[in-house]
């Protein structure tokens, strides 16, 4: 059985203190993902800006575990 490893992607935290995903073997697996600015710690008005903000955490969550 593959060993579990924490992921801690950039800019992207849970406010428990938990990992918010982890990498077991080739599976990545979040427990969740938001819309809120790093930057400003706050949710934009505008739908477009949190759904990119939600694909850019996706996005720095894969490369964080070593994907592409």
């Amino acid at each position: 059985m593959a060993r579990r490893r924490s992921i801690y992607a950039r800019g992207f935290r849970h406010k428990n203190p938990i990992p918010n995903t982890c990498r077991i073997g080739n599976l990545v697996v979040s427990g969740g993902i938001n819309e809120v600015d790093p930057a400003t710690g706050k949710v934009p008005a505008a739908l477009e800006a949190q759904c990119a903000l939600m694909f850019a955490h996706i996005r720095e969550i894969v490369e964080t575990a070593g994907g592409k």
